[in-house]
């Protein structure tokens, strides 16, 4: 049977390799505060603060859509962002990498922030929840999400239980979307839009189990590596999810189903369900843990 075949997430990393130096060009000029031309942050309204776990950030803009880099205590990346609407905004920042000090910068740009609006968070909370919570692509805090997990994976469900269940519910109704693998799609799809699209790339099959995953309480990393396909190894995304204090991986993109003629055929299993280590090893080399 015919592997299918991976789009190359090279370009992913390249955003987050750009996040590393925030300020681009613009680094000798850098100073702090709150507002520039385009965006006035409100709330918080000095440039230190302190809190647990998350943060409100409201403000006005002329913008449609403001973004924010997220520097956390041990230099992790993340983007988030946040709608414009009727010239204002309001959007909650999880504080997602446990204590310490996190950096945060708006602006308009997602891949260069020109270090007009930075502030700091003393995050207070010991709790690293990074892999739980919602960050910008496994956005599980959708209603959307959190309606299908309660559906098919409810609270007093075992672990296994759950993430079978979400394995199953992923492969036999999400197709893999060979048209964008042909036309080398680069775009991220947010799991909530993956869900209704009903599609996706391997990445997007990877953001809709973590989300779906994390709303049913079970902490879920999605991981970049390297995929054989028979011919040659690609690059791939998948999962591993916590069961019984464990870190297992979870394939739906490779379960749920293979290329034939050019097209999808949905042809739902479950080889790459928590399958063994070794196994799985043979056919998947890890190379990054993200911090979606």
């Amino acid at each position: 049977m015919k592997l299918v075949k991976y789009l190359s997430i090279g370009l992913l990393t390249l955003a987050l390799l750009i996040l590393c130096d925030p300020f681009g060009q613009a680094q000798a000029y850098y100073y702090s505060g709150l507002e520039n031309s385009d965006i006035k942050i409100t709330n918080p309204n000095k440039s230190i603060i302190s809190c647990n776990d998350s943060l409100l950030i409201e403000g006005s803009s002329n913008l449609d859509l403001i973004w924010f880099a997220i520097r956390g205590p041990q230099e992790e990346l993340n983007l988030w962002k946040a709608e414009v609407i009727d010239g204002t905004f309001s959007t909650t920042i999880n504080l997602r990498f446990g204590s310490g000090i996190y950096t945060i910068w708006a602006g308009a740009n997602p891949q260069r922030f020109d270090g007009s609006i930075r502030f700091l968070v003393d995050n207070q909370s010991s709790s690293d929840n990074r892999y739980l919570t919602p960050s910008i692509y496994v956005d599980c805090q959708q209603a959307e999400i959190i309606q299908l997990a309660a559906t098919i994976a409810p609270a007093g469900m075992s672990a296994k239980e759950k993430v079978k269940n979400i394995h199953s519910w992923i492969t036999q109704n999400i197709e893999y979307d060979y048209e964008a693998y042909l036309n080398q799609d680069v775009d991220l799809h947010q799991a909530s839009q993956v869900l209704k699209d009903g599609k996706g790339l391997c990445r997007d099959y990877a953001f809709l189990f973590a989300a779906l995953a994390r709303a049913a309480q079970l902490p879920t990393k999605v991981v970049y590596g390297q995929a054989d396909t028979g011919n040659n190894w690609e690059m791939h995304a998948w999962n591993e999810v916590m069961i019984d204090g464990q870190w297992v991986a979870v394939d739906s993109s490779w379960d749920a189903g293979y290329i034939k003629d050019n097209a999808f055929v949905q042809a739902p299993s479950t080889k790459c369900l928590a399958p063994d280590a070794k196994t799985f090893a043979l056919t998947h080399r890890l190379t990054q843990t993200t911090v979606h």
